[in-house]
């Protein structure tokens, strides 16, 4: 596990920037114009980006970036996931990391709909085929419930 767990609290730590961001840009776009409950209601005051904003429904690279080519939330998820693995080898530890990775990856499918997801981190890449959000979600929930079930 390391010295005093440090791996396993870096990887669980870098997982949860991914599902409440610190960065104010990252965390504005995930949980006020893409992924909160009243995303579709809300829009930006300032009027200069050409329309080409979320809330138009007609964003501009930069703005649908930010969950999945971005280095913010997929990349970030994955790279902990795999070194949280790689730490430890406690189920308790590993549930709650499995917990974590559904917390942030919901929102992303929530947003775009199919993503990669099965297949994300098997060969070391992010570029994998997409999975429809069906399958995404029967995935998240087979793995919300084998995490608690460890957790009991």
């Amino acid at each position: 596990m390391g010295r005093d767990g440090y791996n396993v609290k870096a990887a669980l730590v870098g997982m949860m920037s991914g599902v409440i961001s610190t960065d104010v840009n990252t965390a504005q776009f995930t949980d006020v114009l893409l992924g909160c409950a009243l995303s579709g209601y809300l829009a930006p005051a300032k009027d200069g980006w050409n329309d080409k904003t979320i809330a138009n429904y007609n964003a501009g690279e930069d703005w649908y970036r930010v969950f999945m080519a971005s280095d913010r939330i997929i990349p970030v998820i994955y790279t902990n996931y795999k070194q949280l693995k790689n730490s430890t080898d406690d189920p308790n530890i590993l549930a709650v990391g499995d917990i974590v990775k559904v917390a942030a990856m919901h929102r992303v499918t929530d947003t775009y709909g199919p993503i990669p997801y099965s297949q994300i981190g098997s060969n070391g890449e992010i570029s994998v085929p997409y999975d429809s959000q069906e399958d995404v979600y029967r995935t998240m929930l087979t793995e919300l419930s084998d995490a608690i079930n460890t957790l009991k």
